[in-house]
């Protein structure tokens, strides 16, 4: 008697699984049919263009720093042609650490390290048309600075605000 029993209780238990298993596989695939993307043939992806640059304006990247106390100009500019909004800072490195400098008649500063960073300085907003920004960099060296004739390193590092 009782494994007559136990064979109803089974084939209760079966039939359960297998309409718990069907009622699973049904919502699944409801599921991951919402998911799902077709593709053309005509689909594109596309990256914004990002193109900055930075030059100078006078003839050379030799700086030669006149010592003495006579300050000493460089003009360089700065260009983004890029599709996308951006900042940037102007990093001065290889300065000799007794000249100071300073940027667009701003504030001197003496480098740390060999190094002045003047953090965003300027920025590009794609919707404008300025497309490049000039700086003036003033180096000033006294009497009795090492910095004649340096090889001083202008750069841009730029960052994305878009």
């Amino acid at each position: 008697m009782k494994t007559k029993g136990l064979y109803k209780y089974t084939g209760i238990a079966i039939y359960l699984l297998i309409l718990l298993s069907l009622f699973t596989l049904a919502y699944t695939s409801d599921t991951i049919s919402k998911y799902k993307s077709t593709v053309q043939d005509t689909t594109t992806a596309s990256v914004a263009k990002w193109d900055v640059s930075i030059e100078p304006i006078s003839a050379s990247n030799v700086i030669n720093m006149v010592t003495g106390g006579a300050s000493q100009d460089y003009l360089i500019k700065v260009k983004s042609l890029s599709e996308v909004s951006s900042y940037y800072s102007i990093i001065v490195t290889n300065i000799p650490n007794d000249v100071k400098v300073s940027i667009d008649n701003g504030t001197e500063y003496t480098p740390s390290d060999n190094t002045i960073t003047f953090t965003n300085v300027g920025a590009f907003d794609i919707n404008n048309n300025i497309k490049e920004r000039q700086h003036k960099l003033t180096f000033n060296a006294p009497l009795e600075s090492s910095a004649a004739n340096a090889n001083i390193s202008i750069q841009a590092a730029f960052t994305q605000s878009d």
